[in-house]
């Protein structure tokens, strides 16, 4: 790290600079300029937003200093073994130093001791510096890709694309080491609290996952990022008997963004699709006529996966992400792993090209390399078949 640059925990004192780091980067109001949507998080434009952010239990926000003075910001949120990484931002006139770099190294440094630690960043896909730093430190296994679902915040004429990428760390990946020898593992287990020692028997176990045909080589390259200490076993077919469910459920959530036109539907882990179809039906028709984008995300290790990914195919949905350990069920000690479809307003696909299409530096450097290609091919693919155009 270079030695002018010092990496620490904020305090409240710095809540003057990190608002202007934010301003600096988005506009005093959230707002880059004339024509942009405002930044989705308007707290990080006033002072008290700022403050409460720092003083948060479930936040750490971290700073790096250049040359004793505050020239960038990141912002952890912490729940239960997660840890999102976000708000990443860099003063415009320290830029190029290597900040982002250095901030995300000591953050993941302040972070090794945690027994599990599942990180995650969403990424928009135009800024390859964001995504080298990341990726230099880890966050490099990508298990998504939403097209346009992010408003006009860095360019007027057109949405953000994002990509997803998680990584899975602790201490606890010793034990999950595939290469470990078996017996020295279990004589580990004995020495762990109950409740490490309940989640690491919980991860040692075959994972299963329940995609269509068609999604099997994607959901392979994706899980596969994680081989080395997660099992998987990938169905293409609902088993001759029926999963007995002792709680099917016909709740879930819905989050409507109203100021950037999208919405998120959200199953239960044991959604009872075949009863609650038709409603899913009348919901997803009328949000498409007022909304531009929808993520509907579901278990992926019920056989039910496949008739839900089968269903909102039909209604013009497309791969969005397959995330492993994404959802974390306490009373249970259970973790599941969540698939997502999206769906984009057709106007929105006619007037914007995939990453790759264009004559970007993403074309160049980044795509369509790597599981983020796959993504994108299968991605385009589903939309040929659906008869939807795409300006690419």
């Amino acid at each position: 790290m270079n030695q002018n640059i010092i990496v620490r925990k904020a305090t409240k004192r710095d809540s003057q600079n990190v608002l202007a780091i934010y301003q600096d980067t988005y506009g005093e109001q959230g707002s880059i300029a004339e024509g942009h949507h405002p930044y989705p998080s308007p707290t990080l434009f006033t002072l008290e937003g700022i403050q409460e952010k720092i003083l948060s239990q479930d936040i750490d926000v971290f700073v790096a200093e250049y040359n004793a003075e505050v020239a960038a910001v990141e912002m952890v949120f912490r729940e239960d073994y997660y840890a999102l990484f976000d708000e990443l931002a860099v003063k415009k006139s320290q830029r190029g130093l290597g900040l982002s770099s250095a901030l995300i190294k000591s953050i993941m440094e302040e972070r090794e001791k945690q027994f599990l630690d599942i990180r995650k960043v969403i990424m928009v896909t135009h800024s390859l510096l964001s995504q080298a730093a990341h990726i230099a430190n880890g966050l490099d296994k990508y298990v998504g890709f939403s097209f346009c679902q992010y408003p006009h915040i860095y360019f007027c004429n057109h949405p953000e694309s994002t990509l997803i990428a998680i990584d899975v760390q602790g201490t606890i990946l010793s034990l999950l080491d595939r290469r470990e020898d078996r017996k020295r593992t279990a004589t580990l287990l004995t020495t762990l609290p109950g409740h490490q020692r309940a989640i690491t028997e919980e991860l040692l176990k075959t994972r299963s996952l329940f995609v269509p045909a068609s999604y099997q080589e994607l959901a392979h390259n994706i899980l596969s990022q994680f081989q080395t200490h997660l099992r998987y076993t990938i169905s293409t077919q609902r088993p001759a008997s029926a999963e007995i469910v002792a709680e099917p459920s016909l709740q879930y959530q819905t989050e409507m963004f109203d100021q950037y036109n999208y919405f998120y539907l959200t199953l239960p882990v044991h959604y009872d699709f075949h009863a609650g179809k038709a409603e899913l039906h009348e919901v997803l028709s009328s949000v498409k006529r007022t909304v531009r984008h929808i993520t509907v995300r579901f278990c992926g290790n019920t056989a039910n996966a496949i008739p839900i990914i089968q269903f909102l195919e039909e209604h013009g949905f497309v791969f969005h992400g397959l995330q492993p350990l994404a959802w974390y069920d306490k009373t249970r000690t259970t973790f599941y792993d969540v698939f997502s479809m999206q769906w984009i307003d057709p106007a929105v696909l006619r007037d914007n090209a995939f990453p790759g299409h264009t004559h970007s530096v993403i074309h160049i450097y980044g795509y369509p390399l790597g599981v983020p290609g796959k993504m994108l091919r299968f991605i385009e693919k589903q939309l040929s078949q659906q008869g939807q155009t795409n300006g690419f």
